[in-house]
């Protein structure tokens, strides 16, 4: 399966406008994406040596940022 990107998500919104997921399921979708991709960073951060940890971090930001426009999109629908 491939991997969702979270730009994918304004993709959907702007291709289907029509969903049939009600806004608050979607808004629900994302925020436990949000969790995930979380959590799941954190791990893979801490495997890496400590010097170049916020190094790794900085990749996970823009990952953020999508995640949280996205949720702030779901919020006002």
């Amino acid at each position: 399966m491939g991997r969702l990107r979270p730009s994918a998500f304004r993709v959907q919104a702007i291709m289907f406008p029509t969903c049939p997921f009600s806004s608050p399921t979607i808004l629900l979708i994302l925020k436990l994406a949000k969790e995930s991709i979380d959590e799941m960073s954190e791990v893979i951060v801490s495997k890496i040596p400590e010097q170049f940890q916020d190094f790794a971090k900085s990749f996970t930001v823009p990952r953020f940022e999508s995640v949280d426009e996205a949720i702030n999109t779901y919020k006002l629908s």
